[in-house]
């Protein structure tokens, strides 16, 4: 459901990085880093409607009609990867209707992109040319691109299904499952007064976890609200992004969503 949810890296640009620092993905073993909070299950008792969940989320970051409004955005900050030691910094232009590129900058180790205009995905690892991608990995790259999708729940997901509550830090939080078009499923966790999402977790058609991420340190921007700290799970790898700026409609340069071999 998050606005911000295609920031993390992909699982083969995580494998690029793992090269990148000389280190092989067998030293990388462990259990997933968990979010900051715990976490405990509460029984389920009278729960909303799932649709109703997220579209209370919509409303307290800013409303549908704010989201709608938009144009673009574009977030800019840092992007670290503990475990590595790797830092950079990062950047997200997103375009309507779906259209977006996210580039991290490693200093000495090079950039990585990945990016899409809506009906092509592509990527570039340190020293290497962008190459247009293929597969499922492509598919959710160009659907989770669609700008105005996550302003409009009930056209993005075939369901959403609250299926009990969590307890973090004191405070009731709805979970919320929902299934997106190409059967896809995402676990969210929102406040259950202030309706904001602590937390998502996205699974596969197959069922295996693709990532968790929790959303921290909320802010306005212009009419919108959103969170300026992320910190992110995706197999074994940690990564964690905090933006210094985000900006509602920005001028985005020539070609920047043009794929390899376009015009």
């Amino acid at each position: 459901m998050a606005l911000y949810r295609t920031a993390s890296v992909s699982t083969s640009l995580l494998a690029a990085l793992l090269m990148t620092a000389g280190t092989a993905s067998a030293q990388m073993g462990g259990a997933p880093v968990q979010p900051a909070e715990d976490t405990a299950s509460q029984p389920a008792a009278d729960l909303p409607d799932g649709f109703a969940v997220l579209e209370k989320h919509i409303e307290a970051t800013g409303g549908a009609e704010a989201g709608l409004a938009l144009q673009g955005l574009r977030m800019a900050g840092s992007f670290s990867m503990p475990a590595m030691g790797m830092s950079g910094e990062i950047t997200i232009n997103m375009k309507a209707p779906k259209s977006q590129v996210m580039q991290i900058s490693l200093g000495a180790f090079g950039s990585i992109v990945q990016g899409t205009n809506g009906e092509v995905a592509w990527a570039s690892q340190p020293g290497m040319p962008a190459a247009v991608m293929s597969g499922p990995e492509a598919e959710q790259m160009i659907e989770q691109a669609d700008f105005y999708g996550r302003f409009k729940p009930r056209e993005q997901y075939t369901s959403a299904t609250t299926t009990g509550t969590e307890d973090i830090d004191g405070v009731t939080h709805f979970r919320v499952e929902s299934v997106s078009k190409n059967g896809s499923t995402s676990t969210g966790l929102y406040h259950a007064e202030t309706g904001l999402q602590h937390s998502e977790t996205t699974t596969d058609a197959a069922g295996n976890v693709a990532s968790q991420i929790t959303f921290l340190d909320y802010r306005e921007v212009g009419e919108l609200v959103m969170p300026f700290k992320m910190q992110i799970t995706q197999g074994p790898m940690a990564q964690e992004i905090e933006f210094t700026e985000i900006t509602p409609d920005p001028e985005f340069d020539p070609g920047l969503f043009t794929p390899p071999g376009g015009n």
